[in-house]
């Protein structure tokens, strides 16, 4: 009988620690594919995914995608080209498993404006309207981009953007997405992310850089005789998308409640004039983080596992009532 109620108590735990969120991208961790890839201009291979733009008179994506699928699923002597970590451009693990995306988010022709690739998917179900919904997806830039740039976008249409163009010029829409800031980090992997009220008909998200060359902002970061690419390329893996489950939080309430210190290193110590039912800690995509029931007024939470960054605490009070409070962990 005990050990039916230990392995009870453990698989409790174990459904809250896998978190309650619904990625609505397939295979956004580029794990899955039909074939291979053993060449560049294949990421049509990743299951799911390939790239919007369409020269003239040629129907078919996958006969004129230049965007990149990297996987370390090959022994083929020729998989060199994409191989992971190590390929002809550069060196670079996967963030998770074994695959990633590559794609070249600005070059300098067209009086630099010139080609942009992309890479698009259509999600698993319609958005569904004022949802609001995070996007968290990682980029690294490859050691052998002789630029860096500001611009990393997303954007999501009712349908697929299938963009027609001589030069692959950029697709002229206006993303729902826009993160700005320099990234040229050619070791680690950089978190981007930001969150998007529905309207109710989307279903096709596309990653790139939807800026003219200006707004950009590009930086040369090595001299083009010393790069092994033509452009600013970047890495792309681990997209998410899912819906946001935090409804009217609400941080002013008659009950006193206080979290400390904030930012938070490991422990954090919270206090209550009430008994506190249930805390649960989410983090930035609302997933469950943490959860604990302390069943009295004052508890002690060890953050020392979760990585940095900006989490909701919910305390859960007598007669269904919630409190939220947010905070920073930094270790």
């Amino acid at each position: 009988m005990k050990k039916i109620q230990f392995l009870s108590i453990l698989l409790f735990i174990l459904v809250f620690k896998t978190g309650v969120c619904q990625n609505l991208v397939p295979n956004g961790s580029f794990e899955n594919y039909t074939i291979c890839p053993n060449s560049w201009a294949k990421i049509y291979y990743a299951t799911g995914w390939f790239q919007p733009h369409k020269y003239p008179g040629i129907n078919s994506v996958n006969q004129c995608s230049s965007s990149d699928y990297y996987n370390s699923c090959s022994d083929d002597s020729t998989s060199f080209f994409v191989d992971v970590p190590s390929h002809t451009i550069g060196y670079q693990y996967a963030h998770s498993g074994n695959a990633y995306a590559g794609i070249a988010y600005y070059t300098w022709q067209q009086n630099g404006n010139g080609d942009r690739e992309y890479i698009e998917i259509k999600l698993t179900q319609t958005l569904t309207a004022s949802k609001k919904y995070n996007l968290k997806y990682y980029v690294s830039m490859c050691n052998g981009s002789p630029w860096s740039i500001t611009r990393f976008d997303a954007h999501l249409s009712n349908d697929s953007l299938l963009h027609t163009s001589s030069n692959l010029n950029v697709i002229p829409v206006i993303p729902q997405f826009e993160y700005y800031g320099r990234i040229n980090d050619t070791l680690n992997w950089v978190e981007i992310n930001g969150s998007y009220t529905a309207i109710g008909t989307e279903k096709f998200l596309t990653l790139g850089n939807f800026h003219n060359g200006i707004d950009s902002d590009t930086l040369t970061e090595m001299p083009l005789s010393s790069a092994t690419i033509g452009g600013a390329y970047y890495y792309i893996d681990d997209i998410s998308l899912t819906e946001d489950t935090i409804l009217g939080m609400n941080e002013i309430s008659e009950i006193d409640f206080s979290i400390y210190p904030n930012p938070a290193k490991n422990l954090v110590h919270i206090n209550s004039n009430q008994i506190i039912q249930e805390i649960v800690v989410f983090d930035i995509r609302r997933c469950i983080a943490m959860r604990i029931r302390p069943l009295q007024e004052n508890t002690t939470l060890d953050l020392s596992s979760l990585e940095n960054g900006i989490y909701i605490v919910e305390c859960k009070f007598k007669n269904n009532s919630s409190v939220y409070k947010r905070i920073a962990v930094v270790h």
